[in-house]
């Protein structure tokens, strides 16, 4: 009986590792068909986050029709808007989400790629090929900037930063010289909530300012916490240099220009329904991203081995 149960584990084990192969194959041979690497655009802007970080959002409201995103109610007098994405219909599930997609502006002619979201736990077949065409991306680029878009509940004191530690593991695994793309990299926090402060009776607004301000103490206290954990005497040689590259990217977000942090960007939440080209809100928030995105931070030139891999813990394992 033992021995029977040996062998069935053993063909259902096989059976899953060749469908786990078939479906990697698969992705790949489809993603060589969808993927643009336009040679018309070999200085390109990566956008990377955590899968639900609003990247594929950001990147049309910053380089799309903004006309086509739509503020919409939650519900009737809630006061909370969501947007909806007009301009990717059309565009498949599959192509949104595992192979990095191509955005230009027309304005500028910037090329904007849409990576695939860190932290996707659907197979490691498609974890593999999500990997494989973001290295595929920054061979063919020349020379690159680096957007890191987190949503703004991951970036709050006191929340849990599981999600946000997971973004400097990534990111730092990707970008292996954090010190030379130091120039080439800012981030851009996503869903920011429209709070409201009392002064003299009347609310207000609290300002960009005072957001970003706070996110960058945010990063700051992050910073500490890194550099306290690499005091510790039986700290692994792999998380020292986790932490080490970390703490080089921290710096490097809150760089400083006459007082003003010049690498972090806010993308606030809709405060009215309709078309967001309407919005006076948030265009004028489009415009301090804008000035980031083309004055702030600069192309560095790429060499090939400049990128690393970016694939989970369970799926280095199933490589195995």
């Amino acid at each position: 009986m033992e021995r029977k149960m040996t062998q069935l584990t053993s063909t259902y084990n096989t059976t899953s590792d060749n469908n786990e192969i078939n479906n990697t194959f698969k992705l790949l041979k489809e993603g060589e068909k969808k993927i643009q690497l336009s040679e018309q655009h070999k200085n390109v802007t990566l956008v990377l986050g955590n899968t639900g970080a609003g990247k594929s959002t950001f990147i049309q409201w910053i380089a799309g029709d903004n006309s086509k995103l739509i503020s919409k109610e939650v519900g009737k007098g809630t006061g909370e808007f969501i947007i909806e994405d007009g301009n990717r219909i059309g565009s498949s599930i599959t192509s949104k989400t595992i192979f990095p997609e191509l955005v230009v502006d027309s304005k500028t002619n910037a090329a904007y790629y849409d990576c695939p979201g860190f932290i996707d736990t659907r197979s490691t077949s498609y974890d593999i090929a999500a990997t494989y065409f973001i290295k595929k991306l920054t061979d063919h680029a020349e020379n690159i900037k680096i957007v890191l878009v987190v949503g703004y509940p991951a970036v709050r004191k006191g929340v849990d930063r599981q999600d946000f530690m997971k973004l400097m593991r990534h990111t730092t695994d990707l970008v292996k010289d954090i010190k030379k793309f130091q120039n080439s990299i800012a981030i851009a926090i996503t869903k920011v909530d429209n709070q409201l402060i009392k002064s003299g009776g009347n609310y207000s607004l609290v300002p960009d300012k005072s957001i970003i301000e706070s996110i960058a103490d945010f990063l700051q206290e992050v910073k500490q916490e890194l550099n306290e954990k690499l005091k510790i005497a039986d700290i692994s040689n792999e998380e020292k240099i986790f932490c080490k590259n970390s703490v080089k990217l921290l710096d490097v977000l809150q760089g400083k220009n006459n007082e003003n942090h010049v690498r972090i960007g806010i993308f606030r939440r809709p405060d009215e329904p309709g078309p967001l080209s309407n919005i006076t809100l948030l265009q004028q928030g489009k415009e301090h991203v804008e000035r980031i995105l083309y004055k702030e931070i600069k192309f560095t030139k790429k060499i090939s081995n400049d990128f690393g891999y970016t694939i989970s813990d369970r799926s280095k394992n199933d490589i195995n």
